[in-house]
Formats: structure tokens, C-alpha cells, sequence
């Protein structure tokens, strides 16, 4: 369901514009071919570098060569994260649902999901009126 997707080097600031990391990566949703997560690195003073998956919708642009994120540094510093050598298995659903959830998001291959359902359902109830017309 998801694909390792291609190294980028973008800069990460917060809302006040102080340095939070740098997205390494970016993990694609191959059913929609949107991008789904973000993988950014960020060192605490205490702590080895670690990468952070971060739902793409969590970021806004502030220009060519950053990323805003709008999160607490002590948020981050407990968010679901992995080191280098220990990459998650994002196909898990249980995972990446966590990891949206985390960041106050819904994953939006549930929502699409829900969306195509009601639009299907939707389309059935309208052919159906047609029908009951004729």
C-alpha cells in the first residue's frame, strides 16, 4: 500500500521559524499516488538522530526551501519515530492510523474510501429513483 519514495533534502521550521529538521524522504500511498507521510530527521540534545513519519498534511509551505510545522518541540520529541536501522513496516494499517492520529489527521485513504462509498451509494440511490420514474 506504501512505497518508499524519493530522498529530498527540505528544511522544517516551526510557526516561529526556528530549525526543527529536515525531510529525508517521502513515503507515497500507491493506491492514490498521494504522498502520505514525510520522513523527517530531528536530533534532541539527548538523543541520536531519529526520523519521524509525519503525515504530509501536518505541513504547509513557507517558500522554495522550508516546510512549516506546526507542533510543539516536546510533542515531536514523543511522537512515533524509528532510527535509521529500523524502519517500520508502513503497510501496517494500525501503524500509519496512529501516526495520522498523532498529528490530529485522518488518513486520507480512509476518508477517500468513505467518500467513494457514499458517492457509490449515492449514484445507486439516484438510478434507482430514475428507475422507480419510469
Amino acid at each position: 500500500m506504501f512505497n518508499q519514495g524519493q530522498a529530498i533534502e527540505s528544511k522544517v521550521i516551526d510557526s516561529k521559524g526556528e530549525a526543527l529538521g529536515m525531510i529525508e524522504e517521502i513515503i507515497l500511498h500507491s493506491e492514490s499516488g498521494r504522498v502520505a507521510f514525510a520522513v523527517m530527521s530531528f536530533s534532541f540534545l539527548d538523543l541520536p538522530i531519529m526520523l519521524f513519519p509525519i503525515p504530509w498534511d501536518a505541513f504547509s509551505i513557507a517558500d522554495e526551501d522550508h516546510l512549516i510545522l506546526d507542533i510543539d518541540k516536546e510533542k515531536l520529541r514523543h511522537a512515533p519515530g524509528f532510527a535509521r536501522d529500523q524502519r517500520p513496516d508502513f503497510d501496517r494499517p494500525q501503524l500509519s492510523r496512529k501516526i495520522y492520529h498523532y498529528y490530529g489527521h485522518s488518513p486520507f485513504w480512509e476518508v477517500d474510501e468513505e467518500n467513494r462509498s457514499a458517492s457509490f451509494i449515492f449514484e445507486e440511490e439516484t438510478f434507482s429513483l430514475k428507475q422507480g420514474n419510469c
